[in-house]
């Protein structure tokens, strides 16, 4: 499994980006709105999720 970012619910507030300890959350741009997008360096540590401040979550466990 692997962290994702659902657009719809980013608010691009960068607090995952700030937490990430390997970079690999980056600014993205998901159908022309700003958004975190997690790469492929993530090492599924939570970090993230646990930063993300939106409710529901933007991040979690991707299918």
């Amino acid at each position: 499994m692997a962290y994702a970012i659902n657009p719809e619910l980013c608010t691009f507030c960068k607090k995952c980006i700030e937490e990430c300890p390997t970079g690999a959350i980056i600014e993205g741009n998901v159908d022309g709105k700003d958004v975190c997008v997690v790469t492929s360096e993530c090492i599924d540590c939570g970090g993230c999720e646990d930063a993300c401040e939106t409710d529901p979550k933007a991040l979690g466990f991707a299918d």
